[in-house]
């Protein structure tokens, strides 16, 4: 009131402008005082929640800290290990829902014929995978054209019984599924897209086996590529294409799983003479056709955009994903076009590089080949994980250099996270229980907090 007086008095002696420009004055500090006190208020509020929310943190590093073997110096005081240090570093650099992910391959479940055996060998699993922290199992469902899953399509697969084709009498693909999700853990079925047999394995094929119906066939015969005495299958063929694209839907169709994933396994070899009868069928056809590898690429492109569209049409929340070799010079060999995969939406929804090397590897050094690859996935649409070499640890892999140190692993899930690399999943379940592979991994789950 006083202030308003004096305004008053003002505006009778000096005059309407002088007085209507104090009053604006007024105003202007009356508002700014106001919002002053506004900010102080919600600065208050953040800072408390961001005490709150350091606290937690602290509080999770601190135990996770204390579960950490003490050594002591020389005086006798306690101190802590190395594996403290990188504890540190990557409780604040481990991105948010970082995929931590581990390859189980058919081998791991080599002989559980009965649904015992194989439930509780995946118990097993899921409390290995769930003591570690992870929150993905990468399950080898298709190895080699066959299936560990009730299909119209492929043969049960030999893994459990020993002959392909043989029922056994539960399904492997169902339980893992149930079980995995009852525990919390997402589960993506990995397929080996074209490959049908090694060359001992299977020792037999199923009469449905693809490999048996397409060699009986003479319009089919060159659906199969023969090399070094395995097989593969022909993706220069539609027909062929549409039966490996459908038995991707069939598996996303009739399973709760959260995603599909292919491994590395493409065009065997760079050899003319697996597919030359397609080929010439091919350049016959056109006036200007490709040279031999763009077309084998373009094969290959063709089939994974079909087998992307497939899944979301199943499940538009399924993710399907590649896991090609880490080596640039090797995909491009395999045609596996990882750059175009990476840049371009509708092929993958992520990529996970086999960086399975040592952190100075003369041909791949580590540190190089994961920044090339975060520059070559650089579509927003594509993550990109790290597929780490858990069966190195402890080795005498790469001249030794895996038993130079146990913090190898450690320090590369680091080195991807500062590349900002979407998370990491880990080759393969088996070597995680190795015991020269049991420092490392120690090591390694002292990151994953």
């Amino acid at each position: 009131m006083r202030f308003s007086r004096k305004l008053f008095r003002l505006f009778l002696r000096r005059g309407r402008l002088v007085t209507l420009f104090l009053l604006a004055a007024a105003l202007l500090l009356t508002l700014l005082f106001q919002r002053g006190k506004a900010l102080s208020a919600e600065s208050a509020d953040d800072s408390l929640e961001g005490e709150i929310f350091e606290a937690e943190e602290l509080l999770a590093l601190e135990e996770a800290k204390s579960a950490l073997p003490a050594s002591s110096d020389e005086d006798g005081s306690a101190v802590r290990s190395e594996g403290e240090k990188i504890l540190e570093t990557a409780a604040v650099s481990a991105p948010s829902g970082e995929m931590r992910a581990v390859w189980i391959p058919c081998m791991t479940l080599t002989g559980l014929d009965t649904e015992e055996k194989f439930t509780a060998k995946f118990r097993e699993i899921l409390e290995t995978a769930l003591r570690l922290r992870l929150n993905t199992l990468i399950v080898q469902v298709r190895p080699f054209a066959d299936a560990l899953y009730r299909s119209k399509l492929y043969p049960f697969s030999h893994v459990l019984t020993g002959e392909q084709g043989k029922d056994p009498g539960f399904d492997p693909l169902e339980i893992m599924t149930s079980l995995a999700h009852e525990a919390g853990l997402a589960l993506h079925a990995w397929v080996n897209p074209l490959r049908i047999s090694s060359a001992r394995i299977p020792e037999n094929f199923a009469e449905n086996s693809p490999c048996t119906l397409w060699k009986e066939d003479e319009t089919k015969r060159d659906y199969l590529m023969e090399y070094e005495g395995a097989y593969y299958m022909n993706p220069a063929y539609e027909e062929v294409r549409r039966f490996i694209i459908e038995g991707v839907a069939e598996i996303v169709r009739d399973y709760a799983v959260d995603g599909i994933q292919f491994d590395d396994y493409f065009y065997p070899a760079e050899d003319a003479a697996i597919d030359e009868r397609a080929y010439q069928s091919y350049i016959f056809s056109l006036e200007s056709a490709l040279p031999l590898h763009e077309w084998r690429k373009q094969n290959i492109n063709t089939l994974i955009a079909g087998v992307y569209a497939a899944v979301k049409k199943e499940n538009p929340i399924a993710v399907f994903g590649i896991s090609p070799q880490g080596n640039f010079e090797n995909d491009e060999r395999l045609c596996a076009d990882v750059a175009v995969w990476g840049a371009v939406s509708g092929y993958v929804d992520y990529l996970c590089p086999q960086l399975y090397v040592g952190l100075h590897n003369t041909h791949l050094p580590f540190s190089e080949t994961a920044l090339r690859w975060r520059e070559t996935v650089c579509s927003e649409t594509v993550k990109l994980y790290l597929g780490l070499g858990v069966y190195k640890a402890g080795s005498d892999e790469e001249d030794g250099a895996w038993q130079e140190s146990d913090e190898i692993l450690a320090t590369e899930l680091t080195v991807g996270r500062e590349a900002q690399f979407d998370g990491f999943m880990l080759y393969s379940y088996d070597s995680l229980l190795k015991e020269e592979a049991a420092a490392e991994v120690e090591n390694l789950s002292r990151l994953i907090l």
